[in-house]
């Protein structure tokens, strides 16, 4: 929980820096502050996919999480609406182990619909197959208060 809070202060820090970059004030996108959780399980290995959206000031911003066989650790700028955000590729966190995306790729897009979170992926995939087709893959597990 610790280290979760650490990653956190330190990407607010990030976003508070580079918030002139990012065009994400939007007052709809405060709907998708939270935080979201998607998993797979290969033969060896449980993945863990751990979006948390959250904003500063006026603007969006997630950390994304994956463990499994690999560790990454990612800042994205939201944009987006109510209805639709994409999360994009900012910079590599603290614990990263892989740097394969660059600043403004779209890592993945989130949309509602009739109680779903339809999930189109991006750049990030998961790892298996079944599961790279976009469909219902991530579900919200805890919503956060705004800062």
């Amino acid at each position: 929980m610790k280290k979760f809070f650490l990653l956190m202060t330190f990407a607010l820090a990030i976003a508070l820096a580079l918030g002139s970059c990012a065009n994400t004030s939007d007052d709809n996108l405060s709907a998708w502050v939270g935080r979201y959780i998607f998993e797979e399980q290969t033969p060896d290995e449980l993945w863990i996919y751990d979006i948390t959206v959250f904003a500063v000031e006026d603007r969006h911003y997630a950390t994304i999480r994956v463990d499994g066989g690999q560790t990454l650790r990612m800042l994205a700028v939201v944009q987006g609406d109510a209805q639709e955000i994409t999360l994009v590729f900012m910079n590599n966190l603290p614990g990263n182990r892989q740097s394969r995306f660059h600043e403004g790729d779209a890592l993945l897009s989130l949309r509602t619909g009739r109680n779903t979170l339809h999930t189109t992926w991006g750049v990030l995939m998961p790892v298996l197959e079944e599961n790279q087709d976009a469909g219902t893959h991530f579900g919200l597990v805890d919503e956060v208060a705004e800062q």
